[in-house]
């Protein structure tokens, strides 16, 4: 089966980075869920009582709702097409064994940036005794350079225009990662 086409994105993250690709995804017209560890409650928790996220800057200005702001994977993942892993490096076991038991089958999982973290999210899902298949996928970088101006407020200084590096595992899984993922990032390209 290829991937699923775009439907729902989870964003599992809260800080700069994950601040603006929820916000920019909403003000692009995708469905959200918008994840945060529950020990880093407080990070999104303006943006739960407000109801979204303000983004200013260069990829557009508005409010963003996300139709789901929580502390709860299963609720996040449930019904995403694509998921999209916004954090440090030293989080990604953490969060492939949170995201282990509500897997749906033919999910992409993109690491943004990925430092080698489809390798650790392979052996915890194989660990996990996940059966799923996903399709696994990182990038070299954030595709924003952004900042948190308050609480819920994200400002993106450099937007994705740019070409967005990427490569799935296993590799020859790279060129559906990209077609599925186009709707929301059109300048992802292939690893060379």
């Amino acid at each position: 089966m290829p991937p699923r086409p775009m439907e729902r994105i989870a964003v599992i993250g809260a800080g700069n980075g994950g601040h603006a690709m929820a916000a920019h995804m909403c003000l692009k017209g995708f469905p959200v869920h918008f994840y945060e560890m529950p020990r880093f409650a407080d990070n999104i928790r303006t943006a739960q009582e407000q109801g979204g996220i303000q983004l200013t800057g260069v990829v557009g200005e508005g409010f963003a709702r996300p139709g789901l702001i929580t502390t709860d994977i299963a609720a996040a993942l449930r019904g995403a097409s694509h998921i999209f892993v916004v954090t440090q490096a030293v989080g990604h076991e953490e969060v492939a064994q949170l995201c282990a038991p509500h897997l749906e089958g033919d999910q992409t999982i993109i690491l943004f940036p990925g430092s080698g973290g489809t390798l650790q999210f392979a052996k915890t899902f194989r660990d996990m005794g996940v059966t799923e298949k996903v399709y696994l996928a990182e990038t070299v970088t954030l595709p924003y350079a952004c900042r948190l101006r308050g609480p819920a407020q994200i400002s993106i200084h450099h937007g994705s225009a740019a070409q967005e590096v990427i490569a799935a595992l296993p590799a020859e899984d790279t060129g559906a990662v990209i077609e599925s993922t186009r709707p929301a990032y059109p300048t992802l390209t292939a690893t060379t």
